[in-house]
This record gives C-alpha cells, structure tokens and sequence, in this order.
C-alpha cells in the first residue's frame, strides 16, 4: 500500500478514476484532452491546469512525504530495489504524479464552486502546517525550497478538497433499505457442473450433469431429513468453503431468490448456476454488522459514481501544462536527513 493511499472516506475519492490500484491507471493529466509536455515552464511550476499552477514545492513537500513513509519503515535502499521490472522509485513516482494531478484538479473544483473553510477549520489547518513545519529537517526545509507559509497553503488545500467532497455529495437523496443491504451468513454445499478453463466456463457433458443433480438429490434429501448440514458439506461439497456470507446481486438472481428468503436453521430447494448446484442453509438471515458495513459500501459506491461524473467533465474541458524538465530531475532516491514523520499522519491527527 502507498503513502498516497492513507485517505479517510471522502478523500478517497481522488482515487476514483483508479478503483483497483492508483499506479495501475493512466495518470489524469493524460485524460486532459488539450495537455502539452513543454520544457519552458519556469522552475518553479510543475504543471498547470487552466493556468493554476502546481508549483515546485508542493510537488517536492510531497515526495518527502514518500519518502518518509517508505525510508522510515524499509530504509534508503528501497528506492533501488525493483518492482513489475523497474526501480521502486520509478514506481512510486507515477504514483506521486497521479495524486497531484488529482489534488490540483480537485482544488480546483473545490475553489470554482466557492468552498470556504469554517473559522475553525481554519485555526487548525494553521495549528496542523505549524507543527508539519517544525517536524521538518533542515536538509528537508531546504530540499522543498518554500516557507511555512507554503506548507500553510497545501494544508489549506488539502482540507478545501475534502469540504467540497463532503459538501458535494452530502444532499445525495440516496435510500438504501435494511433487506437491499442485508448480508446473510449460510451453509453451501456446492457440487459442481463445470469446470474453469483459460477463464472459460466449460461444462461436463449432460450424462454427467445429471450424474451430479442426482448426487444433490441425494444430499439434500439427506439434509432436509436430519443429517448434520456440517458434516455434509465436509463430506460432499467440491468448494472448501462451506460457510459463507452472502450479499445480493453477487451469485445470481436463482441464488438470492433462494438464499434470501430463508429464515435461520431452514434449508433451501436446490439452486442450480452457471456452475452446479448448492444446497444452502440459512445460518443467519441479518448478519446485523455485516449489514451495516454493505449499506456504508453501496452509499460510497453511489456518492462514488456521482461525483465521477463531475470530475470527468471537469477534465474532459481542462487544459494542461507540464514541465517534463523539472519532472526528470524530481529525484526519491535524494539523500536526505528525514524526520520520520509524514504529511497524512499530521494532518489526520488533527481532521481524523
């Protein structure tokens, strides 16, 4: 897991246009259709979006984040090591390129729709930059080039982004019932009716097919008759695993039409997929915290969504600059005296 993956709820929405892994997406600034590499961008400035500036600074206060986070926990020689064929470093750095192309993006959305920091978000955004700004070696302060001030503003930024996040989706009429969360805990004993080839479902021929929905008749009678359910499923089932908790919509509408309307100790009928057939038994009709934790998930995957759109469009009209010079000489293996504490750890203690 990188540095740039430690975000509470609303600020993982910078990943969104990466729902599986940030390093494995193509970076944003290739999603702005009218995106220039240019070598004439002054030093100072990394890259542009609609003329606002990424600068220098920001970008290196965030590579010494990086560096703190992965120096402190596997020493310098990580950068050196090799991963997917190339240096760790190199890695890491298109990590760090996709999350300032994000913020910078972001902060912009956020200013463009007029969000303001509260007075208190304020007064601890300063207490928050002040004490990042002394946890700072000298060869630290001096490698990132800005002022307390400068660290003040991406701590500023960084709080306006996670305001507009909120505030973005926060009137979201989104209902989402206790039955379409539920999460149910059952027995399955699974005998199946296909195989998995080159990620091909291949089924066996039909003489054998009904070879194994003679053997679920057999076990099922068996089941609704008394024998133990767990021994059963030790005995017969070709999945290891045989206690299962299940959420809607994953196994097929034959699956859930079953599984969903039994109550605690009850036996399903037979339920036939694209890949045998299960016997189930009801072991909890409402896992109470399950539950809870699914109706979190789908509201985030429905704010999700919402916003994804607002951020499509946004890039969609963006125009952008970047100072592929300045991004060359950008360096995480740079020996530096580190101080061992990173930007997210700060910033969390005081807005976690």
């Amino acid at each position: 897991m990188t540095g740039f993956s430690r975000f509470r709820f609303s600020i993982c929405f910078l990943l969104i246009i990466c729902m599986v892994n940030i390093t494995a997406c193509t970076n944003p600034i290739d999603y702005i259709r009218r995106v220039e590499i240019v070598s004439d961008l002054s030093d100072d400035v990394l890259f542009t979006v609609n003329k606002s500036e990424l600068s220098a600074v920001e970008a290196r206060f965030f590579l010494v984040t990086e560096k703190n986070i992965y120096e402190t926990s596997y020493g310098d020689k990580i950068w050196d090591s090799v991963l997917d064929g190339r240096k760790f470093s190199a890695y890491i750095k298109e990590d760090l390129k996709t999350f300032l192309t994000k913020y910078k993006i972001l902060e912009l959305m956020a200013k463009k729709e007029g969000t303001e920091l509260s007075t208190e978000d304020t007064k601890t955004v300063r207490t928050a930059a002040e004490e990042m700004y002394k946890l700072l070696t000298d060869d630290e302060k001096k490698y990132i080039g800005g002022s307390s001030e400068d660290i003040l503003s991406i701590f500023k930024n960084f709080r306006l982004i996670e305001v507009y996040l909120d505030n973005l989706t926060e009137d979201i009429a989104i209902e989402i019932s206790e039955d379409e969360a539920r999460v149910i805990t059952i027995q399955d004993i699974f005998i199946k009716t296909a195989e998995l080839e080159n990620n091909q479902v291949v089924k066996f021929d039909d003489e054998k097919v009904r070879e194994c929905y003679a053997k679920a008749l057999s076990i099922h009678e068996q089941a609704v008759n008394g024998s133990d359910f767990s021994t059963l499923a030790q005995q017969y089932s070709d999945s290891e695993q045989t206690e299962i908790n299940v959420e809607r919509n994953l196994r097929g509408e034959a699956f859930d039409k079953v599984a969903f309307s039994l109550e605690k100790g009850q036996i399903g009928d037979i339920i036939e997929t694209e890949t045998g057939y299960h016997i189930i038994k009801c072991l909890d009709s409402y896992n109470e915290a399950l539950t809870a934790t699914h109706k979190e998930k789908m509201l985030y995957d429905y704010k999700s969504e919402y916003f994804k759109e607002s951020y499509d469009e946004f890039v969609s009209k963006a125009k952008a600059l970047f100072n592929n010079n300045l991004w060359g000489r950008l360096d995480l293996g740079t020996k530096l005296t580190i101080n061992g504490q990173d930007f997210f750890t700060v910033y969390y203690k005081y807005f976690g």
